[in-house]
């Protein structure tokens, strides 16, 4: 199954992964280009947990595949979260 937003999950992880020397605050460094600030980006490495609304088991099994953090919904029971905790992992 391929997740709606892949595409771009993968391309913050390519962002949040990009290295430099420049200097930068505790918790972040900037990007510059051409002496332009561009980006900011977390120090956190590999990255910052990456979080993804995943109801359905597919999406929920995904999520687990690939490493990302998931946000249930509040509209299910406490036996369908419970449900759906063991899919994820």
């Amino acid at each position: 199954m391929n997740h709606p937003h892949a595409a771009s999950l993968s391309a913050q992880r390519m962002l949040d992964e990009i290295e430099n020397d420049l200097p930068g605050g505790r918790h972040i460094h900037v990007v510059t280009v051409n002496g332009v600030a561009d980006a900011v980006m977390p120090l956190q490495q590999p990255h910052p947990p990456i979080w993804v609304a995943s109801t359905s088991p597919e999406a929920i099994e995904w999520s687990a595949r690939h490493g990302y953090a998931i946000l249930m919904d509040p509209h299910s029971s406490h036996a369908e979260i419970g449900h759906k905790r063991r899919l994820y992992h």
